[in-house]
C-alpha cells in the first residue's frame, strides 16, 4: 500500500509540472538518456520523444529528422540499441589517422601489400572469412600504438595479427584449430621471422588489445547481419546472392585502403550493400536497411564514392584473381565428391 501511495504521489507531482518545463529539462540529457526517459512514466512518454529529438540533433545533426521518425517506427529500445552500437563502434575502432602519424617507415602502400597477402593466406588456409577483417583491425591498432622498427619486421607483425584474430574467433573449425601452432605462421613468411618472434609479437598484441577491441564487430559480420535482415523482409531472395558477393568484394577492397579502413564497420557495410543493390537495379536505400542504422544518405554517398574510387584505382591484382580461382577450386571439389 505504501509503495502504491508513493507512486501515486510521484505521478501527481510529475503531472503538476508543465510539459514545457519537462521538455526543457529532458532536452539537457544525453541522447540515449533522453530516449530512455520515455520508459519512466506515461507523462514522460509524451514529452520524451520531443526532448530526444533535440538531444539527438546535437549528436546526429545530419539526420535528426530520420531519428525522430525512428522513435515511433522502431521503438525506444531499438533506437537505444542503435545509438549504443554507434558509440561502441567509435570506441573500439582503430585510429587509422593516428597510425599514419606514428609510423615513420610503414607507408600506406606497405600496408596495402601486407593486407592483400593476409587475404591470400586466409583464403589458402580456408579460414573463416571474418578472421582477416579482424586481423586487419588488430594490425591497425598496433600501427596506431607502436612504431615498426624496420620494414623487415612488418610481415611478422601482419601474420601475428592474423594469428591473434584467429585465436579470438568464437568458433574454430578443426582445420583452423590445426593452424594455431606458431610454427605454421612463421613458415608462411618464408624465413622473414622465426616461431619465437611470432610468439612474442602475438603476446604483445594480446597486451595491447582491450575488451572493446577484441569484441569489436567487423564489416563482414555487419554485412551478413544486414543481408539476412533484407532477406527476412523480402527485399532480396536466395537467387540474388550476387548482390551480396559484390558487396563482399567491395569490403575486401576496403581493407587495402587506409581511408576506408577508418570508416566504422556498420557504415562501411551499409554503404557497400547499398551500392551493390543499386548496381543490380534494387532500391539502394530500402526501409529494411534504414531501420538498422542511423546514417544519412549524405554519409553513405561519401563512403560509396570512396568505394567506387577504390574499385577503379586499386590494382589489387591478387585479390581480383582470388574469386575466380576459388570458384574453380570449389567446382573441382564438388566434382571429386560426386
Amino acid at each position: 500500500m505504501e509503495t502504491r501511495a508513493r507512486r501515486q504521489s510521484l505521478r501527481a507531482a510529475t503531472a503538476a509540472v508543465p510539459s514545457e518545463l519537462w521538455l526543457l529539462i529532458l532536452s539537457l540529457l544525453e541522447p540515449k538518456d533522453a530516449i530512455a526517459a520515455s520508459c519512466v512514466c506515461s507523462e514522460f512518454r509524451h514529452v520524451a520523444p520531443a526532448s530526444a529529438k533535440r538531444a539527438i540533433q546535437r549528436l546526429f545533426p545530419h539526420h535528426s529528422a530520420r531519428v525522430a521518425a525512428k522513435i515511433g517506427a522502431t521503438g525506444v529500445q531499438k533506437l537505444l540499441a542503435l545509438i549504443a552500437q554507434h558509440e561502441s563502434e567509435a570506441k573500439g575502432h582503430p585510429d587509422v589517422q593516428k597510425a599514419t602519424q606514428v609510423q615513420k617507415l610503414v607507408l600506406p602502400e606497405h600496408r596495402q601489400i601486407a593486407v592483400e597477402w593476409l587475404i591470400e593466406v586466409a583464403w589458402d588456409w580456408q579460414l573463416e572469412s571474418t578472421v582477416v577483417y579482424r586481423g586487419a583491425q588488430y594490425l591497425d591498432h598496433y600501427l596506431a600504438s607502436y612504431p615498426v622498427p624496420a620494414l623487415s619486421k612488418f610481415q611478422m607483425l601482419a601474420i601475428s595479427s592474423l594469428r591473434t584474430a584467429l585465436k579470438h574467433s568464437s568458433k574454430l573449425a578443426e582445420r583452423e584449430r590445426a593452424r594455431l601452432p606458431y610454427k605454421h605462421w612463421a613458415e608462411v613468411t618464408d624465413g622473414a621471422c622465426t616461431e619465437a618472434e611470432v610468439r612474442s609479437t602475438c603476446a604483445k598484441l594480446e597486451r595491447l588489445l582491450g575488451t572493446a577491441q577484441r569484441g569489436h564487430p567487423n564489416a563482414k559480420q555487419r554485412l551478413r547481419y544486414l543481408w539476412y535482415r533484407l532477406y527476412d523482409a523480402g527485399v532480396v531472395k536466395q537467387e540474388h546472392v550476387y548482390a551480396y558477393m559484390l558487396a563482399s568484394f567491395l569490403l575486401h577492397l576496403s581493407l587495402l585502403d587506409c581511408g576506408l579502413s577508418a570508416v566504422t564497420p556498420t557504415l562501411l557495410a551499409v554503404a557497400a550493400l547499398s551500392l551493390s543493390l543499386d548496381v543490380f537495379g534494387f532500391a539502394p536505400w530500402p526501409a529494411a536497411l534504414q531501420e538498422h542504422c542511423l546514417y544519412s544518405q549524405g554519409e553513405l554517398q561519401e563512403v560509396q564514392q570512396k568505394l567506387r574510387t577504390a574499385q577503379q584505382e586499386l590494382p589489387a591484382k591478387q585479390l581480383r584473381a582470388f574469386g575466380p580461382r576459388r570458384q574453380r577450386q570449389r567446382r573441382q571439389q564438388q566434382e571429386l565428391c560426386q
